[in-house]
């Protein structure tokens, strides 16, 4: 609830898991597909990038769409929660924008 609204989180839990793909996952890196929107969270670099209306939108005050929580949804819950933790606690650091 740091990082969205209910709404986007009941509309998150409706994305079948055939149209979430995890394409990359590493300790510095993780790429994946939500139906046709890319995303990418750079453990490294501190970003996350993501290529929906909404996210350019919520992003600018560091707020996840629906795909960006689906995809959370979608790792190891204790990996979801090591990674939630690090942004949130490091969210000055962080950089939300629009992939390209």
């Amino acid at each position: 609830m740091k990082f969205t609204d209910e709404a986007r989180i009941e509309r998150a839990k409706t994305i079948e898991d055939k149209d979430v793909q995890i394409l990359e996952r590493s300790e510095a890196r993780i790429a994946s597909k939500v139906r046709d929107y890319q995303l990418v969270v750079d453990l490294n670099r501190r970003v996350i990038a993501h290529d929906c209306p909404d996210w350019a939108r919520q992003s600018q005050a560091k707020r996840f769409c629906k795909h960006v929580a689906r995809v959370f949804f979608a790792l190891q819950r204790d990996k979801a929660t090591e990674i939630l933790r690090r942004i949130l606690k490091e969210s000055k650091e962080w950089e939300f924008k629009a992939l390209r």
